[in-house]
């Protein structure tokens, strides 16, 4: 309520509050004491902070008070080679407010503008990439932006061409790069099985630390995931069993090549699973449902190990489906028959007929993924290692030429 002056006909409203923060003083005039509806208008005096970062870029007077709503200019540049990829604005508790404070880049002048419309100050870190990327001395174009992950790779004239190449996301150590589609110049020849025959390998993504990850380009048999059916995590597994014994087998001589790589596992338990004593679901299978896919990884659910295998995140990011009617066609370059990925569960629950604990987790076939009960049913291995980022190789990629490590 207003403070009303009958000889003046003025009265004070009150202080505007914005997400409870004091910004400006209004006043209201009464044109008619019978009137409960005032008019108010006012102006704004809050002022906000607005600093700016910039990834692989400079900033030109990184800080800027503005009023609220007035909108605060700045040139960032990026560094030679590379190109914009995003802006993330961050308020004082560490909420996202990029969309709410209007935060947008313009390439052709290097201008970052951004337009507070939140009552706390603000930091937004401008992100660029490189637009080549070389690997092994090879220079790949970095596709920009993000493909849609709703769906496998779309054929062109029944071959599947459309959106293929690298692309870029974060991970746990900085910016990461992928492959996705029917890439046809990322085949590795490394090492010799226990026969002496050559192990030829795909590149999945160059890591945040340089290190490069390699599928292989066959499988080593088929294996159960789990046969125990009280433990349902990757570590320990019979699939990581058999990975660790392979390993032993036909790539011990070539450790000192063979970076300890990051695996994630995750753990993160869905929130509305939570209080449900006979069920639980996982963040793994709603980023899959939701095409969402993601490299980074909590620190917690982390596996450092000589190899793996690949996660559901990055098969989606590859170009498989994440459904039936979402599949990618035999071009992608990890279209495979039927094997095990996703080291990070989907669901696990208790089957009262069964009288014991069940679990399912991601595997794809003929392009797709689909969630596959994990004890004693059979699908095949294909194991995941990562090079040094000091390995330097010959070749071109090709699997006429590919590349051969030194």
């Amino acid at each position: 309520k207003g403070i009303y002056n009958p000889k003046l006909k003025l009265g004070i409203v009150g202080l505007i509050l914005v997400i409870g923060t004091v910004i400006g003083v209004s006043y209201a005039y009464y044109t008619d004491k019978s009137n409960t509806v005032l008019t108010i208008s006012g102006t704004v005096s809050k002022k906000i902070m607005v600093t700016i970062n910039a990834i692989n870029g400079t900033v030109n007077s990184s800080i800027q008070t503005v009023d609220y709503g007035t909108p605060a200019t700045f040139t960032v540049t990026p560094n030679t080679n590379y190109e914009y990829n995003s802006v993330q604005c961050l308020d004082t508790s560490n909420q996202d407010v990029t969309q709410a404070d209007n935060a947008t880049y313009t390439s052709s002048n290097n201008t970052l503008t951004v337009t507070p419309k939140t009552s706390q100050d603000v930091t937004c870190t401008v992100t660029f990439i490189e637009k080549i990327v070389k690997i092994f001395d090879h220079e790949y174009k970095v596709i920009q932006g993000d493909p849609d992950f709703s769906n496998g790779e779309p054929p062109v004239n029944g071959i599947q061409t459309m959106g293929s190449g690298l692309y870029s996301a974060k991970d746990n150590d900085g910016t990461s790069y992928y492959f996705r589609g029917a890439v046809e110049n990322n085949y590795v020849q490394f090492g010799k099985d226990s026969s002496g025959k050559d192990l030829t390998w795909r590149i999945v993504r160059i890591n945040g630390d340089r290190s490069i990850r390699l599928i292989l380009n066959d499988d080593i048999g088929e294996g159960i995931y789990q046969s125990d059916t009280l433990y349902f995590w990757y570590h320990n597994s019979d699939v990581q069993l058999a990975l660790k014994q392979w390993y032993e087998t036909n790539l011990e001589k070539y450790n000192d090549k063979i970076n300890t790589g990051k695996f994630c596992e995750d753990s993160t338990q869905d929130s509305a699973s939570i209080d449900d004593d006979w069920w639980d679901s996982f963040d793994t299978y709603n980023r899959i449902k939701n095409a969402q896919p993601k490299l980074e990884c909590p620190d917690s659910d982390i596996i450092f190990d000589k190899i793996g295998i690949i996660s559901a995140d990055e098969a989606l990011m590859a170009g498989l489906g994440n459904n039936i009617s979402h599949a990618s066609t035999s071009d992608n370059y990890l279209y495979h028959e039927y094997y095990w990925l996703s080291l990070g569960l989907i669901d696990v629950y208790f089957d009262f007929d069964k009288n014991s604990w069940e679990g399912y987790i991601v595997t794809p076939t003929d392009g797709y993924m689909f969630s596959n009960f994990i004890i004693n049913e059979p699908a095949q291995v294909v194991p995941v290692i990562n090079l040094n980022s000091n390995i330097t190789a010959t070749g071109n990629g090709t699997i006429d030429d590919p590349f051969v490590i030194k």
